[in-house]
C-alpha cells in the first residue's frame, strides 16, 4: 500500500527552487496521470427553451437565439485512470518545453548541508535534487497573464498541500518584477484542463480559479479543454 503523510507537510521542511538540467530526470520520472470516478460533461442548451426554465425574449430570428453550454458532473460506472504527459509526450519534447518556460519551479526536501567534507572531490557535481512536484509557467505580457503549462505532484505526495505551495510560488513569480526574475506584474494565472480531470478541476476551484471558457477540439480528434483563471493578488 502506498504510504501517505498523516498531515500536510511542514513548509519549513520543504524547499521550492528554480529547476535546472540536473532536475529534469527526476521531473520526467513523475507520472502526472490520475484516477477519477467522475468527470464534467458538456450539455448544450438553448436559452430560449421554456422547458429548461431559461426562456428569454428574442427577436424570433433563429440566428439571434441565445445559447449556452452547461457543464455538469457525471459519475462514471467505475474509476478510470487517465494518462498524462508522462505517457503521452516524448521526454525530449517535455524537457524542451521546460527549458523554454518563463519559470520552472520544483518542490522537495531541502538540499543537503553544503558544508564540504575533507575527503570530497572539489570537482564533483552536487547530487541531483529530489523532486516531489513541479510547476512550469509562461508569461503572456500583452494579456498580463501567467499561463500554467504544467502543475504536477508525484502520486505518493498528493493531497498534502504541495500543489498549493507550488501555486503560491507561481503567483509570487507572476507578480515579481522582471529585474527580480519574475513575470513583471502579471495580474492573473490561467490553466487549461480536460473535463475528465475531475481532481485537477476540483483543486483549481478550491484555490480560487474561476471557469473562463472552453475550446472544443473533438472535430479534429482531440479533446475539449476547459480554461480556469484567478487573480495573482
Amino acid at each position: 500500500m502506498m504510504h501517505r503523510a498523516a498531515r500536510p507537510y511542514d513548509p519549513q521542511g520543504l524547499a521550492i527552487r528554480l529547476a535546472g538540467p540536473r532536475a529534469w530526470p527526476a521531473c520526467l520520472a513523475i507520472d502526472d496521470g490520475y484516477t477519477t470516478s467522475r468527470m464534467w460533461q458538456a450539455v448544450p442548451r438553448s436559452l430560449d427553451d421554456p422547458a429548461g426554465g431559461l426562456a428569454l425574449t428574442t427577436s424570433g430570428s433563429a440566428e439571434d437565439a441565445p445559447f449556452s453550454v452547461t457543464f455538469q458532473p457525471l459519475r462514471l460506472p467505475r474509476p478510470v485512470h487517465e494518462s498524462g504527459l508522462y505517457t503521452l509526450r516524448l521526454p525530449a519534447a517535455r524537457v524542451a518545453s521546460w527549458e523554454a518556460a518563463g519559470c520552472m519551479l520544483i518542490i522537495g526536501p531541502p538540499p543537503p548541508d553544503p558544508a564540504p567534507d575533507p575527503g570530497d572531490d572539489p570537482d564533483a557535481e552536487p547530487p541531483a535534487p529530489v523532486v516531489w512536484g513541479y510547476v512550469a509557467c509562461n508569461a503572456v505580457p500583452g494579456a498580463r497573464l501567467g499561463w500554467i503549462a504544467e502543475l504536477t505532484v508525484a502520486e505518493d505526495h498528493r493531497r498534502q498541500g504541495l500543489g498549493r505551495m507550488l501555486l503560491d510560488a507561481a503567483r509570487a513569480w507572476a507578480r515579481a518584477s522582471m529585474q527580480e526574475g519574475g513575470g513583471d506584474g502579471l495580474t492573473a494565472l490561467m490553466m487549461e484542463l480536460s473535463p475528465r480531470n475531475y481532481p485537477g478541476i476540483a483543486f483549481c476551484r478550491r484555490e480560487g480559479f474561476h471557469f473562463a471558457g472552453y475550446t472544443d477540439y473533438t472535430l479534429v480528434g482531440g479533446d475539449m479543454r476547459l480554461f480556469f483563471i484567478r487573480p495573482t493578488d
